[in-house]
This record gives C-alpha cells, sequence and structure tokens, in this order.
C-alpha cells in the first residue's frame, strides 16, 4: 500500500541586515541665517495672502450668480465654521 504524500513546508529565511546608510562625501548643508529664514516666512505669507485674495475676488462673484444671496449666505457661514 503506498504510503500518503506528506508536504514538508520550506524552512523559514533568516532576516536579512539593515541596509546601511549610503556613504556621503558631501557636507550637510548649513542651516539658514535667522533673517533669511525670516525673510522667507514673509515672502510665503505674502504670496499665501496675495493668491487668496485674488481666487476670492474671482470665485466670489460667480458664486452669487449660480447660488443665489440666499444659499451664497449659507455657503459662507458654512465655511467659516469649517
Amino acid at each position: 500500500m503506498p504510503s500518503p504524500a506528506v508536504a514538508i513546508a520550506p524552512a523559514p529565511l533568516p532576516p536579512s541586515p539593515a541596509p546601511s546608510p549610503p556613504a556621503s562625501n558631501t557636507a550637510p548643508a548649513p542651516a539658514l541665517p535667522l533673517t533669511q529664514r525670516a525673510s522667507l516666512t514673509v515672502v510665503a505669507f505674502g504670496l499665501d495672502f496675495g493668491v487668496k485674495t485674488v481666487v476670492g475676488l474671482v470665485i466670489t462673484p460667480l458664486l452669487v450668480e449660480r447660488l443665489g444671496a440666499a444659499l451664497f449666505g449659507v455657503w459662507e457661514i458654512l465655511g467659516r465654521l469649517a
């Protein structure tokens, strides 16, 4: 009588070693001086404010025209709550 086939699971592989970080011949970039970082922050804030203002001036009349005054008011209230 033939013996039943027995499935043998393969042995688990050992964990691979963690990859080492790549060698770098360059030094890390120096930190920006505080005045330069502050200047970049002011420029970024100005751009953010300007873009939001322009978009608001373009979108508001379109929304009032499409939604009507009452629904636009609801839209604004919901926007302020969010």
